[in-house]
């Protein structure tokens, strides 16, 4: 999520951890929060691969 600050917007999780500096602009506030989605989607995926390979060696 995007949150104003007092000297511009900060990228946080849902849970609170920043996850940018504090002082960027909304627009660069949106694209940090694209990225940081990018990464989530790229983790997960590696995620999935991982498991098909340790299940397939498994059999």
């Amino acid at each position: 999520m995007i949150v104003k600050t007092k000297t511009g917007y900060q990228v946080r999780s849902e849970s609170g951890r920043n996850l940018s500096a504090d002082d960027l602009t909304e627009d660069e506030a949106h694209a940090r929060l694209a990225q940081v989605e990018a990464f989530k989607a790229r983790d997960a995926k590696k995620s999935k691969k991982s498991d098909l390979k340790t299940w397939a060696k498994s059999r």
